[in-house]
């Protein structure tokens, strides 16, 4: 167990010891320093409103090494610009040891640095050795959004819906022929397994890959009909029901967060209160 200075980094303590301006970083005279009495071993910069860029958090972390005694740093990043990611690893590389991190990125408001985006990032793009069992990485995503009830977004890196589906007709040919033409790692890296969305989009080597990969067989205009077929239903649908998805969708959301709109107001009416709009 670590004790952490944390406190002393958030930004209401820092007109007690240190600036931040156009002109650069101030400390005051002595710095900063862990009380050995506490019991502290580590310093936790963050950016709790998750403003910096990640030359700023690199420029950040070089300053505040000169102007603290040596102690093993943290970064704690929130992703309110969509760069807790980005602005971990660049505080790492100026020579933070310990990086914050949330599965699935759950966290206050926009949430934290996504622990499994970090890993993944850590291992692939800069060939770490994180010591973590990655192909597992998708079985805990699922498990969190199991516990939280916080549904992974589609688009979400790596472990969302779509990260590793593929509708396009040109798309899903590149993929069959070699993989790294529209995926960054192998899906079974991380525990998953790709999948073939069957859409307006659709071309027949989706179609037939579906068939193969169920034993079926088949004649080439039965795979042509079996296309324009799925491309009918798929082109049936109206922007009448996506609206209806997004609606249904948000309505569920208030409702995992805590009581509807319409919920509150009829609570409200129990004890007297009613809006005067």
């Amino acid at each position: 167990m670590f004790y952490t200075t944390q406190e002393e980094t958030r930004p209401e303590r820092f007109d007690t010891w240190l600036t931040v301006d156009r002109k650069g970083l101030y400390c005051r005279p002595g710095g900063f320093h862990i009380d050995p009495y506490g019991g502290a071993k580590r310093a936790v910069i963050c950016d709790t409103v998750g403003v910096c860029t990640p030359s700023t958090a690199k420029w950040f972390v070089r300053e505040f090494k000169k102007r603290v005694k040596p102690v093993q740093l943290s970064w704690h990043g929130h992703n309110d610009f969509g760069m807790a990611v980005a602005n971990t690893l660049a505080a790492l590389e100026e020579g933070v040891e310990i990086p914050h991190g949330c599965v699935n990125g759950i966290g206050e408001r926009a949430g934290n640095a996504s622990l499994e985006e970090m890993i993944m990032a850590l291992e692939v793009l800069y060939g770490k050795e994180t010591g973590i069992k990655i192909e597992k990485v998708f079985e805990v995503s699922k498990r969190i959004e199991e516990l939280t009830g916080i549904p992974l977004a589609a688009q979400k890196p790596l472990v969302g819906t779509n990260a590793y589906s593929h509708e396009s007709g040109i798309h899903t040919h590149g993929i069959l022929k070699h993989t790294l033409t529209y995926e960054p790692i192998m899906p079974e890296m991380i525990g998953r397994k790709r999948e073939f969305v069957f859409g307006k989009h659709t071309g027949t080597t989706s179609v037939e890959e579906k068939l193969k990969d169920n034993a079926v067989d088949f004649k080439p205009e039965q795979v042509q009909k079996l296309t324009e077929l799925i491309k009918e239903v798929a082109e049936g649908k109206t922007k009448a029901d996506y609206r209806e998805y997004i609606r249904s969708h948000h309505e569920h959301e208030h409702l995992r967060r805590g009581v509807s709109d319409g919920e509150f107001w009829q609570l409200a009416a129990k004890v007297g209160l009613k809006p005067r709009l």
